[in-house]
């Protein structure tokens, strides 16, 4: 009985091997590959209203004038003690380099929008000088103190800048 039971499970594994095709391996199963176009796929129905952006008030947000800014703004240089560098923001978009070394970004101007610093800048000694436009968000400020998240920093990093002297 053993015997017969182990014939049939082998003519069985057999047959089986004998229909299986056998495809090249650059050949698709399409019969079992399941593909999903996500542009097919429709929304999902809801009924809440959509509510325009005017309505809501951002409170998160500072409330700065450029009056605010205007001034001498520095800050230490990372990995050399004793420099720093920074710059001075005048009336009318106007700004100056407080430090100029070798390959620094020159400042041409600057603007604010909403509390969002706006700094274009060149680069120093180069034969085709490219507009750099960078965009900070102004998440702190007083009389002595500017703290700037720039849009395309890493989350967590700030740049710190202390007034120099008195604002006039």
């Amino acid at each position: 009985m053993q015997k017969a039971s182990f014939l049939g499970v082998t003519l069985l594994a057999l047959s089986l091997a004998a229909c299986r095709q056998h495809t090249p391996s650059n050949t698709v199963h399409t019969d079992t590959l399941h593909l999903q176009d996500s542009s097919l796929v429709a929304p999902p129905v809801v009924d809440t209203p959509v509510v325009p952006d005017t309505m809501f008030t951002a409170t998160d947000s500072l409330r700065i004038t450029e009056v605010q800014l205007l001034g001498k703004w520095s800050r230490p240089v990372q990995g050399k003690e004793g420099e720093t560098e920074g710059f001075e923001l005048k009336p009318k978009g106007r700004i100056r380099n407080l430090r100029i070394t070798p390959y620094s970004m020159i400042y041409d101007s600057w603007s604010l929008r909403k509390d969002s610093l706006i700094l274009k800048s060149h680069m120093q000694h180069v034969m085709e000088p490219v507009v750099e436009v960078d965009t900070s968000l102004v998440t702190g400020i007083s009389d002595t103190s500017l703290v700037l998240f720039p849009i395309r920093a890493a989350q967590g990093y700030e740049e710190r800048y202390t007034r120099v002297g008195h604002r006039k």
